[in-house]
């Protein structure tokens, strides 16, 4: 065999170990994309319960990660969605790393808009644009879309409402405020949070110098809640409307019922009338 043929021979088993290769790097690359986002096997699972086990360590900073890695690498997961549902409230609850939470938030509704993951993610955005950022405009949005959700699934939404009226006072817009918990007395009426909300629509008027809208509201929460925790309040505002009308007999007799009522709370009623006193004198 001449110089020339073994060379051939040489050139082509070269070829041949070449081609397996690439085939068998092919198949290797195939087995990784399988292996890898939205693979729900052992590895995925493993990856999972290791962030779990930082989370129950309280190492939260290593869990937000490996919870934020675990969605990010298995999208398609079952547990894609409450992974980055945990590394936003991580974020949020424990590293107070706001911006990092909301695009956690806004990503998990993006991506997994089925789950029901959604609805909590929306509840900490508001609770987070609202407890942690003062962002009320946004909060309010996120309840609004909690309240949505909630009565979609035929449940009351009326303590997001609630909040929702909350925000409206704490930005300053009053009337509105009203109007929402207006809405919830008027919607839910024996809501857990309706004689809350009926105090409220008396307390903003008294705050905005309305003595005897006040006076109504004050008269109709007692009338309509008398077992309500707000009963006390109630009728302490409703003594200090009457005082601003100059209806002072009518005044002393809703404080002598209350000293009656809450006789362990007395000396708040004392600092009332004295606070009276001195506004009269003036």
């Amino acid at each position: 065999m001449s110089a020339s043929q073994n060379s051939k021979k040489r050139t082509k088993a070269r070829n041949r170990t070449r081609l397996l290769l690439s085939v068998s790097m092919l198949f290797g690359v195939v087995l990784g994309c399988l292996a890898g986002p939205g693979c729900t096997g052992a590895d995925s699972d493993a990856e999972y319960k290791k962030a779990e086990q930082f989370w129950q360590r309280k190492m939260y900073g290593l869990a937000a990660q490996g919870y934020e890695h675990f969605a990010s690498q298995h999208p398609r997961h079952p547990k894609a969605p409450q992974s980055l549902y945990k590394a936003g409230f991580i974020y949020a609850y424990y590293l107070a790393d706001y911006p990092r939470a909301i695009q956690l938030f806004h990503r998990l509704i993006a991506l997994h808009p089925a789950s029901p993951f959604c609805l909590q993610a929306h509840q900490s955005l508001a609770e987070t644009y609202a407890t942690r950022l003062r962002q009320y405009p946004q909060a309010i949005a996120q309840y609004l879309r909690v309240i949505d959700l909630e009565r979609k699934e035929g449940r009351d939404a009326s303590p997001y409402l609630y909040e929702v009226g909350r925000c409206y006072f704490l930005m300053g817009d009053s009337n509105q405020a009203v109007k929402v918990f207006e809405r919830i007395c008027r919607e839910a009426p024996k809501g857990k949070l309706a004689d809350s909300a009926a105090y409220q629509v008396g307390f903003i008027r008294f705050l905005e110098g309305d003595w005897e809208a006040a006076e109504k509201d004050f008269r109709l929460l007692l009338e309509r809640y008398p077992e309500s925790e707000w009963i006390f309040d109630g009728m302490l505002h409703l003594a200090r409307s009457l005082k601003k009308l100059d209806r002072h007999q009518e005044s002393t007799a809703v404080i002598r019922e209350m000293k009656e009522k809450f006789p362990n709370r007395a000396a708040t009623l004392e600092t009332t009338e004295q606070s009276g006193s001195e506004q009269r004198a003036r």
